[in-house]
């Protein structure tokens, strides 16, 4: 249903922007400009958290809410993300696009920063996994390309490696709060990632499991943007925001009232 994907994309973006707004005020505010550390007792921190935790059970109420009237497919990707048109895999390509270049500048400007290799193993990943990304959307009839099981591994196992790569950044960073919005977006994910991947091999068990971990990695890669890193960096952030909000969109679109079947499911 149209309604149910809008009611879940402004509701995602109103919650993640509003986190965003807030994390650039404790951004701005909670760190000592001269020597990084975090002032104890900030007050933008307290707000933050706070917002996080509100949001995550808005989230959680979200999706039982929906799941109490609506059913969702635990079987198949086929009727959880089937497209009635080709607007998905054109917007899955044009955020394909936004990671590639972000994963290029990253790649070329690998020598200016920290970790060089690491840096080049990281944006190849990407590269791999943007161009993964649309093979996961459904044609226009609803079928999936044959290579859509193994793509859909891909985001994950990236996933993994970018968990590490922002771990090896941080190794020596003693402000563990400076980095953790940015540590609990790349966990959630990739998480999130694993559990799409699992409608394509048969394992998607827990239908609002899913719904909330999408929730939830597209509203931390949101806050997570007020960070601040290099503008390549950002550019993956957004694509994988707008990742996540398309495979919710395509999720929700596709409920239906509990004892009401669409036609011809594959």
């Amino acid at each position: 249903m149209q309604k149910n994907s809008l009611i879940f994309l402004l509701s995602a973006l109103v919650v993640g922007v509003f986190g965003a707004f807030f994390h650039w005020l404790e951004v701005l505010n909670a760190f000592d400009n001269t020597t990084g550390l975090h002032n104890a007792g900030s007050i933008t921190s307290a707000i933050v958290v706070v917002y996080i935790i509100l949001a995550a059970i808005a989230m959680i109420g979200f999706c039982i809410v929906y799941l109490h009237a609506y059913r969702s497919s635990v079987e198949s990707p086929e009727e959880a993300m089937r497209a009635n048109s080709q607007l998905p895999r054109i917007i899955a390509w044009v955020l394909s696009a936004i990671i590639i270049c972000g994963a290029i500048i990253t790649m070329l400007t690998s020598n200016y920063h920290a970790l060089p290799g690491f840096r080049r193993i990281f944006a190849a990943l990407a590269i791999f996994a943007g161009l993964a990304f649309p093979f996961t959307m459904s044609r226009a009839d609803g079928t999936f390309h044959s290579m859509a099981d193994t793509a859909a591994l891909i985001p994950p196992v990236f996933g993994c490696v970018w968990l590490v790569f922002c771990y090896k950044l941080n190794a020596e960073n003693p402000v563990v709060w400076s980095y953790a919005i940015e540590i609990l977006a790349i966990a959630a994910l990739t998480y999130a990632q694993y559990n799409v991947c699992s409608y394509f091999y048969g394992r998607a068990k827990r239908p609002g499991k899913i719904l909330f971990s999408i929730l939830l990695a597209a509203f931390f890669c949101i806050v997570t943007l007020a960070d601040q890193r290099p503008f390549a960096l950002q550019m993956i952030f957004l694509a994988c925001a707008g990742m996540m909000l398309l495979y919710g969109c395509m999720i929700f679109s596709n409920l239906r009232l509990k004892g009401v079947y669409p036609e011809n499911t594959k």
